[in-house]
């Protein structure tokens, strides 16, 4: 038996539109996806037991999918309370998936490097058969600012030397009401029939990938939220049901400079806003009494990492 092993794995907004990185998009053409880490994300913490009862929460079933891979018979996991609410298209269940391959591979003895983990989270999805791509993975094991490169394989993930601190001031994230799975909208997503219109959209997202990662290094705050715009437009291009029609108006009318939805989109996800660090006290409080809900985030710079007992 050994002692309790707890680990977080931070959760990822993306500046870029992210369905690049899915199959078959990336086998098509190179993705290119921007994303920041943040201080949110999911907590975890394995025990070692003589009896567990299997679970059925998809929590559970990525658990025994990753203890199957490690060859683990006895776990217990805890999952600690989120801020992130389920469904909000902030890479939650690739944080999830990291940090439990990360706290089962510590228990198994298994490898933890960077590389070894992304490939255990995303095979264990893909056991549990979750839709999706993965920059969620690489962007909870990493950490930080990154540009993701997938073509076929599971991608890489350079870093993006960016002012944190900067894009803190100015990103918010707004949450309205209601949840959605975001492996239904990439399956919508993928069963569209104009192959070639959808494909000609995803080159133009990939375009926008490098050229996000350029506005962020060189902290063009004003190119960013243009980019990111540009983000919005090209989701609501790809499919309907991505972007929800009226909010991204609503939001730049109470004063952001940009507004785009997280992640697969679709009603409940939570949205990307930038607004002017001088007006951004001002703007969190008109988007409150709009009904909206904002949730305390900031970037965060390191990636999924072992908590040491107190």
């Amino acid at each position: 038996m050994t002692g309790p092993i707890t680990v977080f794995a931070p959760a990822r907004v993306d500046l870029s539109p992210g369905f690049t990185d899915v199959e078959p998009f990336c086998t098509a053409m190179p993705a290119r996806v921007v994303n920041v880490a943040l201080d949110l994300g999911v907590e975890v913490t394995v025990r070692d037991e003589t009896r567990v009862a299997p679970a059925n929460s998809f929590a559970g079933r990525l658990r025994d999918a990753i203890a199957c891979r490690l060859g683990i018979v006895r776990q217990v996991v805890s999952l600690s309370a989120s801020a992130l609410p389920p469904g909000s298209g902030l890479g939650v269940s690739g944080a999830l998936s990291v940090a439990l391959a990360f706290a089962l591979s510590l228990r198994a003895g298994s490898s933890v490097d960077p590389e070894s983990l992304v490939e255990l989270a995303c095979a264990a999805e893909r056991d549990v058969g979750l839709t999706g791509g993965t920059q969620d993975q690489l962007a909870s094991v990493y950490g930080g600012a990154g540009l993701v490169r997938r073509h076929r394989d599971v991608g890489r993930r350079d870093p993006i030397d960016a002012d944190l601190g900067a894009l803190g001031a100015c990103l918010v994230l707004v949450h309205g009401r209601g949840s959605r799975n975001s492996g239904s909208i990439i399956e919508r997503v993928l069963q569209l029939r104009s192959r070639s219109r959808v494909l000609r959209t995803v080159t133009a997202m990939n375009r926008l990938g490098d050229l996000l990662a350029d506005s962020l290094r060189e902290g063009d705050y004003d190119q960013l939220a243009g980019l990111v715009n540009e983000s919005t437009a090209l989701l609501r291009a790809l499919h309907a049901e991505i972007v929800d029609d009226g909010i991204d108006n609503r939001l730049r009318a109470l004063g952001a400079s940009a507004a785009k939805p997280c992640g697969a989109g679709g009603p409940g996800a939570a949205w990307l806003v930038l607004v002017g660090p001088h007006a951004r006290s001002a703007f969190v409080g008109a988007v409150e009494k709009a009904g909206f809900s904002v949730l305390p985030a900031i970037p965060h710079v390191a990636g999924a990492a072992r908590i040491r007992p107190r």
